[in-house]
């Protein structure tokens, strides 16, 4: 399967109320991209009755730039968001701001397969399945993304490190032995956590880890794989 890359922002409104994750798979080759609103905004998704609202491919011409076409992409799903609720009633109206790139915002891309990845599993299940809680961050949300990791290299027969792309949240610690401090939390399932908290740059967070989930193969037999279980819950407004 060839690559593309992914490009993924945080959005929110003039208001600072997060809308979603916006996600652009760019193919080099063709400079075709495919895009991808997850929506965050309870209001939203219950408006639009789905999670996820797809846009059009677009493809990009040499000149522009993946800024340009973020530009655009804002555009567009500001203008579908007024089309929808801009008639409605004042008793049942989603109030839509100019969308904008949130502050915590991605700064780099990842290289990903095209396809979309699967919806993730919701919070209340996978809390369900998770044993309990092995550790308890607590501060200030400084930023959260993909970034580059190194890891052991378990499948090398000589060990050594290997580097992966991994999802991570920045937290300015007021809890633990190094209060004031800047951690930075790995986990695949931070991403799914900060959706479901939808918490803005500088708010009060919770960070549970809340132990390993054994992962499922294709065939639904369990594997020697594992990922960590988090919850993030919000403590307060931004400082």
């Amino acid at each position: 399967m060839r690559e593309s890359t992914i490009f993924p922002f945080q959005i929110t409104d003039k208001m600072g109320e997060a809308i979603g994750t916006l996600k652009i798979w760019f193919d080099a080759e063709t400079r075709v991209a495919k895009r991808e609103l997850t929506i965050v905004h309870p209001k939203l998704e219950a408006a639009l009755a789905s999670r996820r609202l797809p846009l059009e491919p677009r493809r990009l011409p040499t000149a522009d730039s993946i800024d340009t076409l973020r530009e655009v992409t804002l555009r567009e799903v500001e203008d579908i968001l007024r089309r929808k609720f801009g008639g409605a009633e004042s008793g049942s109206r989603v109030e839509v701001a100019p969308v904008t790139v949130g502050e915590g915002a991605a700064s780099q891309p990842r290289a990903l397969p095209s396809a979309p990845r699967e919806r993730p599993v919701p919070a209340k299940a996978v809390r369900a399945k998770a044993a309990h809680v092995q550790q308890v961050d607590e501060g200030y949300v400084q930023s959260w993304g993909w970034d580059k990791r190194s890891i052991p290299d378990n499948d090398s027969p000589t060990g050594g490190m290997k580097t992966i792309e991994h999802y991570y949240v920045d937290v300015e610690l007021t809890n633990g032995e190094n209060p004031g401090g800047i951690k930075r939390v790995w986990g695949a399932d931070l991403e799914r956590a900060i959706a479901a908290a939808a918490p803005r740059h500088g708010d009060q967070i919770r960070i549970s880890h809340l132990g390993r989930q054994a992962m499922a193969g294709a065939d639904g037999e369990k594997r020697r794989n594992y990922k960590n279980v988090y919850e993030i819950e919000l403590m307060g407004a931004k400082r």
